[in-house]
């Protein structure tokens, strides 16, 4: 009796195996993947695919193309463009070359005023007979130190004069 037991355990053992690794996993593998990979990505590839590729790209591509190429660019080339060229133009051109034009002209009339009149000032100085120098022609050279400018006299080798001992 204990053969036939052996018997039938291996007839359960390898029918129901047979039918559970078989079927069942045939089932499972072939069927239920059948169902995911076919029918749940039918749906996935066919229609919502279709629904994201078509629709939602169409809603992408063509209703927000609209909005941007449309509103967004008539904003942009229209009002902020206007607002852009009008607007920053008379920023710049107005407020900016009132601030070049006016301040930094000052500015450039004040320290060009200046230089021609430290200028006129050092021609003078020049061509003081004193100094050999005849002709504002003459190269003043200046140097600037922590201390006091000095100017050289190229033309008779002067040495170099503090420019407050020529002012006096």
């Amino acid at each position: 009796s204990s053969l036939e037991w052996v018997d039938d355990l291996a007839e359960f053992d390898g029918g129901l195996s047979d039918g559970l690794i078989g079927g069942l996993s045939n089932a499972l593998v072939g069927g239920l993947t059948d169902d995911l990979v076919g029918d749940l990505f039918g749906v996935l590839d066919g229609g919502l695919f279709d629904a994201l590729n078509g629709d939602v790209s169409n809603a992408l591509f063509s209703d927000l193309s609209d909005a941007l190429v449309d509103d967004l660019l008539d904003d942009l080339g229209g009002g902020l463009f206007n607002a852009l060229v009008s607007d920053l133009s008379s920023a710049l051109f107005s407020s900016l070359l009132d601030t070049l034009g006016g301040r930094l002209a000052d500015v450039l009339a004040t320290d060009e005023s200046q230089a021609l009149v430290r200028g006129r000032r050092l021609r003078r100085v020049g061509g003081l007979s004193s100094t050999g120098v005849r002709s504002a022609s003459n190269a003043l050279t200046f140097c600037e130190n922590r201390h006091f400018c000095m100017f050289f006299l190229h033309s008779t080798g002067s040495p170099c004069l503090p420019l407050s001992s020529l002012t006096r």
